[in-house]
């Protein structure tokens, strides 16, 4: 089974982007959540701002971090990936839908655990669009 919780990420990723780019509510949005996850996992800083620049360690806070960015998206719902949610966003910020359902189909593998699989997905789709929503 594919990994969704890395697709998750990525979608959380690309529709914090998105929402960046069309209206000024939105940086708010995002910040908000940037904020609330932060204080919610206990990230550290310089962990975090490794992941901001594509550099991911293997961190459990960054893990629990990225979970609850694409929680708050709405990119992870009952423990799975959301498929649709998350190409509806990527497709957006590639402005191509059939790229971002290959690019789901390519990152999304299951890695036993949400946390897991969230964490792979995002990874792989950052390496791709390379926007940071952490």
């Amino acid at each position: 089974m594919k990994c969704i919780g890395f697709s998750l990420f990525v979608f959380s990723v690309c529709c914090l982007q998105l929402a960046e780019l069309s209206t000024d509510k939105k940086p708010i949005l995002l910040d908000r959540i940037r904020h609330d996850c932060v204080k919610q996992t206990g990230v550290d800083a310089s962990v975090l701002e490794r992941a901001r620049k594509f550099d991911y360690v293997d961190d459990q806070k960054l893990k629990e971090h990225v979970l609850c960015v694409a929680l708050k998206h709405g990119f992870v719902k009952d423990g799975k990936l959301q498929h649709d949610a998350i190409v509806k966003k990527i497709g957006q910020i590639m402005t191509d839908g059939v790229l971002a359902a290959e690019l789901y189909a390519n990152c999304s593998e299951d890695k036993g655990s949400i946390l897991e699989t969230a964490f792979a997905t995002a990874k792989c789709f950052l390496k791709v669009i390379r926007i940071n929503i952490l």
